[in-house]
């Protein structure tokens, strides 16, 4: 496909923190935790965000996000893997992405397999890593990309993938790895999402214009802060902007990029949720003239 160069610097700033975090203003809800679409509701809900475009061949077009699975051996985590593979293969999604921590711990890789197994036909599917992915000095990128691989799927780290009308980019985990954008990008008319593990990414890489190209940027890590209280909403987010990018949907000042961070489905830390959905992420394509 040709390509066309990207003159935005890509800077990435570790610690969003002084310049990093006053970024944060640039960056509006337009969707918050209580105000999201709840198309299915049950012990995992399905979130429906609508995108408008101007491209009518996009339209009706869908795609799936799930992040934060952390499967493992225990029979409540098993359950949810057999409900989240019922549900995206119901939601016929053109297209599946993986936001990444699809796995718990290094001793639960047998999980992660029994996952990707039972959705591995659903849709083409594109993952990126996540921190317990990239945390784990001794299981390289190249090890997971070896693992999708398998199972026909695309592992995306600092890498990008063009598929017909969309590009998506998926970049290293911001804990463990280094970000970064691509140089160049697809000259031709194509939608761009940009996959992000964690929020602080997308607020590391928000220098200049650097974010303009992306149409839709995905993210999840946050859990959704995992412990909601009523009227307070999350205690808590392993983020560094804090709670701010908790969970929902954002637009970028400026431009027309939106970032959508997703509640995910697992637990990590604390063994359950309270008052706090777990979710896949269906974003459906509409006409810009609705």
């Amino acid at each position: 496909m040709p390509e066309k160069r990207n003159m935005a610097v890509p800077e990435f700033f570790r610690n969003p923190s002084g310049r990093g975090l006053q970024r944060l203003r640039h960056w509006t809800t337009v969707t918050d935790y209580a105000g999201a679409e709840i198309l299915r509701h049950g012990p995992i809900d399905v979130v429906r965000y609508p995108i408008r475009v101007d491209l009518h061949r996009l339209t009706g077009r869908k795609l799936a996000f799930i992040s934060d699975v952390h499967p493992h051996a225990g029979k409540a985590a098993r359950h949810r893997t057999e409900l989240v593979a019922q549900l995206l293969r119901e939601l016929a999604p053109d297209y599946l992405l993986l936001g990444g921590d699809m796995i718990y711990d290094s001793c639960d890789l047998a999980a992660f397999h029994e996952l990707l197994g039972k959705i591995r036909d659903i849709a083409p599917t594109m993952a990126i890593p996540g921190n317990w992915e990239r945390g784990k000095e001794w299981l390289s990128p190249a090890f997971w990309r070896e693992c999708y691989r398998k199972y026909g799927m695309h592992f995306l780290c600092n890498r990008g993938y063009a598929d017909g009308d969309f590009f998506f980019y998926g970049v290293d985990d911001f804990y463990n790895g280094y970000p970064r954008l691509p140089a160049l990008m697809p000259e031709n008319e194509t939608f761009n999402i940009l996959l992000a593990h964690n929020p602080d990414t997308v607020i590391g890489l928000d220098t200049e214009d650097a974010l303009r190209p992306y149409r839709l940027i995905l993210c999840g890590h946050t859990h959704g802060g995992q412990i909601r209280l009523p009227f307070l909403g999350p205690l808590y987010t392993s983020c560094r902007c804090g709670l701010r990018l908790a969970c929902g949907r954002f637009r970028r000042e400026g431009f027309d990029s939106e970032l959508i961070v997703s509640c995910g489905i697992g637990n990590r830390r604390f063994p359950g949720r309270f008052r706090c959905r777990r979710e896949i992420v269906l974003i459906e394509f509409t006409p810009a003239s609705l």
